[in-house]
């Protein structure tokens, strides 16, 4: 099943944040990456800005490649943390995440490395939405990634 955050965790406080629902279409990830460029621009965040936008672009293409529901959409979050961190959730209409803690990756394919590579640079865990309607990622960046 994967890691699956406890709703009993609390996070620091926040900062700065910011959110948007989009189409789950892939020329929306172009757009998340923008978003968040001007967000971590905007709040100053101390991490590194590309690595954020990397994460992001990822967990947005996941969403719209692997979690495509008529009608449905997914959404962005983004926070800056008062202790420096970012955390970036994406909300889609799957409550399942069946491809979580394992790397099927082979050698020769072409895509699949996403979520391995989001896990090198932010802790990474997801949890079912309370109403199974659908799912939450999130990564956390530290302020000092880059």
């Amino acid at each position: 099943m994967g890691i699956v955050e406890q709703p009993s965790v609390l996070l620091p406080p926040v900062c700065d944040e910011w959110s948007m629902t989009y189409s789950m279409v892939p020329r929306v990830v172009s757009l998340a990456r923008r978003h968040t460029q001007r967000l971590v621009d905007r709040a100053g965040w101390k991490g590194d800005p590309d690595v954020a936008v990397l994460v992001v672009s990822e967990l947005v293409t996941n969403a719209v490649r692997y979690a495509r529901v008529p009608g449905r959409a997914l959404t962005l979050r983004l926070r800056v943390q008062e202790c420096g961190g970012l955390l970036v959730d994406v909300s889609d209409p799957l409550p399942d995440f069946p491809c979580f803690d394992g790397d099927a990756t082979r050698a020769d394919d072409e895509g699949g490395r996403g979520l391995p590579l989001v896990r090198l640079l932010s802790e990474l865990s997801w949890r079912p939405d309370p109403d199974g309607r659908g799912k939450t990622v999130r990564a956390c960046l530290p302020p000092t990634l880059g």
